[in-house]
């Protein structure tokens, strides 16, 4: 087998791995928020609470910058491996 299909066959199992790991925490997380929300709903609201950004805002925020990052790592990557790359002899 091919260097380049062992590395997309594994690639994809250990996605399929992430992805079934995240489903059962999700999971998990639904069935503790369902328990506990009755309690926290009974709790009085905090004023401050309105001016901070939601729990979705962070992660679409963090998401948005670690896209940012992860091109711009990209791009360097690329320029060292193409000053790296073998130059063709005249």
């Amino acid at each position: 087998m091919p260097v380049s299909e062992t590395t997309t066959t594994t690639q994809a199992a250990v996605l399929d791995g992430v992805q079934t790991a995240q489903k059962l925490v999700i999971d998990g997380l639904t069935n503790l928020a369902d328990l506990v929300r009755p309690a926290i709903d009974t709790l009085p609201e905090i004023p401050f609470v309105q001016s901070l950004p939601t729990p979705a805002e962070v992660v679409e925020n963090g998401f948005d910058f670690a896209a940012k990052l992860l091109a711009a790592q990209r791009d360097f990557a690329a320029q060292v491996a193409a000053v790296l790359a073998p130059q063709p002899q005249a």
